[in-house]
C-alpha cells in the first residue's frame, strides 16, 4: 500500500518533471526545528509556495466519516498554514486518496480534518494531472 513516502515519490517523478520544464525548484523538506512546516517547499515563476502532503488508501466506506480520520493535520500544521496565509503567502495541502488527488488551500487548514468525501468533492480541488497540478499551485485566486 502507499504510503505518504510514496505520494512524494509519486509527485518527485512526475510533477518533478513540470517543474523542471518551468526552471522551478521543488524540494522535499524535513525540518527538525520548526514545527509544522510543510513537506514540500516549491518555486516557479517568482511564486514560491509550500505544500503538506497527506495520504489515506481510500475513501471512507461512511460518507458522514472524516477522510483524513487519525492522519489529519497535527495543531502546529494547522498553525503554520494559517500564519503562512496571514502573512500573505500560499501553501496547500495535497491528499492523496487512492489513486486520486484533491488540493486545498493552506488557509483551509482549520477545516480540512473535519471534510467527509462530499466537502473534499465540494470544497477541495481535484488534480486531473500534472500541469494541472501546477495551474493550481501557481494560480492565486482559485
Amino acid at each position: 500500500p502507499m504510503i505518504e513516502k510514496d505520494l512524494w515519490k509519486k509527485i518527485q517523478r512526475g510533477f518533478g518533471q513540470v517543474i523542471d520544464g518551468v526552471g522551478g525548484r521543488m524540494d522535499r523538506v524535513e525540518n527538525g526545528v520548526v514545527e509544522g512546516m510543510p513537506d514540500v517547499s516549491v518555486c516557479a515563476g517568482g511564486i514560491d509556495t509550500w505544500v503538506e502532503l497527506k495520504y489515506v488508501a481510500k475513501w471512507p466506506s461512511r460518507a458522514n466519516t472524516r477522510v483524513l480520520g487519525d492522519y489529519g493535520l497535527r495543531p502546529e500544521q494547522i498553525n503554520w498554514h494559517l500564519r503562512q496565509s496571514r502573512a500573505g503567502g500560499t501553501s496547500w495541502i495535497l491528499v492523496g486518496v487512492g489513486k486520486e488527488m484533491y488540493l486545498a488551500r493552506g488557509s483551509q487548514a482549520k477545516e480540512v480534518n473535519s471534510w467527509v468525501s462530499e466537502d473534499w468533492f465540494k470544497k477541495g480541488h481535484k488534480i486531473s494531472g500534472w500541469d494541472d497540478l501546477y495551474l493550481k499551485l501557481f494560480t492565486r485566486y482559485l
